[in-house]
């Protein structure tokens, strides 16, 4: 059986920000059209409906966040998961800077 690597875990934290960033463009375009909301808001948001991979570092951290929460419910299900979520536990872990280092490097 592989193992789970810190690669692997960046891998899987980029690939659920990305699933996050497409819900929160169909969540939002929903709101757009159903809501009224601001102009400031919509235009705002409308800057934002673009492929994760066009994002900023800064507009893609947000997607992160989210991702780490969804991946930190999954560790029950996944032994090793748990230990490399305990390892990325606070955004000062030298594991959790080089992942963002990795998705840095790929931008450019």
């Amino acid at each position: 059986m592989k193992t789970f690597s810190l690669e692997d875990y960046c891998n899987l934290l980029e690939k659920v920000a990305e699933l996050e960033h497409e819900q929160w463009i169909k969540w939002s375009k929903t709101i757009v059209e159903k809501e009224n909301i601001s102009q400031e808001r919509r235009e705002r948001w409308q800057k934002l409906w673009v492929p994760y991979q066009q994002l900023s570092l800064e507009d893609k951290r947000q997607d992160i966040f989210w991702a780490r929460k969804v991946l930190n419910e999954i560790p029950s299900l996944c032994p090793l998961l748990e230990k490399l979520r305990q390892m990325l536990q606070c955004q000062s872990c030298p594991y959790y800077k080089r992942c963002l280092k990795k998705m840095e490097n790929k931008e450019r």
